[in-house]
């Protein structure tokens, strides 16, 4: 059966627009699709997109106690595109890990400039990326 929903993106508020538009472009690859004072949306060939929203002023930070978005996380096609990503967190100063999961792949986790967590896992080939393929250090992220 064909999914119905396919996640194609995420907002997030951030404290420093320029800072945080060029981290995401440099880790994920993304491209200015369209901006304003207060908004950039960078996005890739595959249609997804992650929409980047100046805070106001004062917003708070987050952290593990709080509500909403904890983590962001993503498959990478291959050990090469994943050691691209490590480079550029390393890039960033937004490093944290990378360990060797179970069945051979490895998970890379990062922060965001305003310390969102990130996480990258590489595709193993016959093993499905889902519900029963998620790593633990994904849903165990915290900052």
């Amino acid at each position: 059966m064909a999914p119905l929903l396919r996640a194609a993106g995420a907002l997030i508020s951030v404290k420093d627009l320029g800072r945080s538009t060029t981290f995401y472009r440099d880790v994920l690859g993304f491209e200015v699709q369209t901006r304003d004072d207060d908004v950039v949306v960078l996005g890739d060939e595959n249609l997804q997109f992650l929409t980047l929203r100046r805070a106001p002023a004062g917003a708070l930070p987050r952290g593990p106690d709080t509500l909403g978005l904890r983590a962001l996380f993503w498959e990478v096609a291959s050990r090469a595109e994943l050691d691209r990503v490590d480079a550029q967190l390393r890039a960033h100063m937004a490093f944290t890990s990378r360990s060797t999961r179970p069945d051979g792949g490895e998970t890379l986790t990062g922060l965001d400039p305003d310390h969102i967590a990130l996480a990258f896992a590489d595709e193993v080939p016959g093993k499905p990326f889902g519900p029963s393929g998620v790593p633990s250090a994904f849903y165990s992220v915290d900052v």
